[in-house]
């Protein structure tokens, strides 16, 4: 066979594999797509790709099947039906235009009523996922959930939410058969779990996986001001940045609870569970923060130490939400900080509060800095909204 036979066969055999490649794509793909008459029934409810978005980041893994379960996620995480008035979804409490926060002080949940604490934004880390990974896999401790890390999973945070009379009201089971018996829910389900039937199980990782793809990694600092770098590194970058005053007031004054990159809060140099502290405020007496759960007087008003990121969207602030702004938690850190015998060590300087002094420019200097740390995409992301037309 002469060359040139050679080339021709050489180039059939490859279009060929490009061909077969392509239709094994295309099969793929269409496999991923809704049918039309599982469109339609979606379609009366629902504005959601016939492909869906993709979900992966933080921890999550890439993946078709991922992307599902995120979808049916995200449809439940918008569902006033999770709660007993049908007036109350996950995202009453956690809008997306504040960071997955409540710009209340306490949130109105259940039958009017009113959360003990202050909803934490979801959007305050770079990876909700990341943050709170107990897998066995993970490297390092994280974070507990709610104000007092009572709990260790995404799951049991859901649990005790949905039971909560004061913010669901509902039992799991109950929500169970109300999700079964809609149509679009079959639709959903069988694309994430090839099973039109809904379990308990699958709510809660459902839930628990469009939680945790939610991430923030375009913040002012990053795009505007440090370019390509996607970490704040500490000292070596004082000196490089717009606010550099803001900065170095950050990493002389916040940087030992809220660490240099920003969203992760442990602190190495104590030797203390650092993702909890006292921090001076003067507590109401019937919240005592992690002391109500583990009854250790050492854990007297002790609560979790939130995420900065996207901190301009997500006021008030505070396990009970009492200070409307960041000038008000500047000016609590310079001068309001109360003495008591579990003060978070880096609040005191000798066996007296620390009090930082700052002059008017550099409180508005550090609140400008603060500000660096808003998303605007993560208010926008067309993923994470309702999916719901009506």
């Amino acid at each position: 066979m002469n060359q040139r036979n050679i080339i021709i066969l050489l180039s059939a055999i490859v279009a060929f594999a490009v061909a077969c490649e392509s239709d094994m794509n295309s099969e793929i793909e269409q496999a991923d797509l809704y049918s039309l008459d599982d469109s339609k029934i979606l379609s009366e409810y629902l504005d959601i790709p016939n492909l869906p978005y993709s979900y992966s980041f933080g921890n999550l893994e890439a993946g078709i099947e991922t992307d599902h379960i995120a979808t049916l996620g995200r449809v439940l995480f918008y569902d006033k039906d999770l709660s007993a008035t049908k007036k109350v979804s996950c995202a009453s409490c956690h809008e997306q235009s504040l960071a997955f926060a409540d710009d209340s002080a306490l949130s109105v949940g259940d039958h009017d009523n009113m959360t003990h604490r202050n909803s934490i934004a979801l959007g305050s880390f770079r990876s909700f996922g990341r943050q709170y990974d107990n897998t066995s896999n993970s490297k390092s401790k994280t974070a507990g959930l709610f104000w007092d890390e009572r709990t260790t999973s995404i799951k049991e945070q859901l649990k005790e939410t949905i039971n909560n009379p004061n913010e669901m009201g509902m039992e799991l089971n109950d929500i169970v058969d109300i999700l079964n018996e809609k149509e679009y829910y079959q639709v959903l389900s069988q694309k994430a779990y090839s099973s039109s039937k809904i379990t308990e199980d699958n709510v809660l990782e459902a839930l628990e996986v469009f939680m945790n793809s939610i991430s923030s990694v375009n913040t002012v600092l990053e795009t505007e001001v440090f370019g390509e770098l996607n970490y704040i590194t500490g000292d070596s970058v004082v000196g490089k940045i717009k606010n550099d005053l803001g900065l170095q007031l950050f990493v002389h004054n916040c940087g030992s609870c809220h660490r240099s990159n920003i969203d992760f809060v442990d602190d190495q140099s104590t030797g203390i569970n650092a993702t909890v502290a006292n921090n001076g405020l003067s507590l109401h007496p019937s919240d005592k923060g992690l002391f109500q759960h583990t009854q250790d007087a050492k854990d007297i008003g002790k609560f979790k130490i939130p995420g900065l990121l996207n901190v301009e969207l997500s006021a008030p602030y505070m396990h009970d939400g009492r200070f409307a702004t960041l000038e008000e938690v500047v000016d609590f850190y310079d001068a309001g900080i109360e003495m008591n015998d579990n003060l978070h060590p880096s609040l005191m300087k000798g066996n007296a509060v620390k009090r930082m002094q700052m002059s008017q420019v550099e409180k508005t200097a550090l609140v400008d800095f603060l500000k660096l740390l808003t998303d605007q995409n993560i208010t926008e992301e067309v993923k994470w909204s309702s999916p719901f037309l009506y």
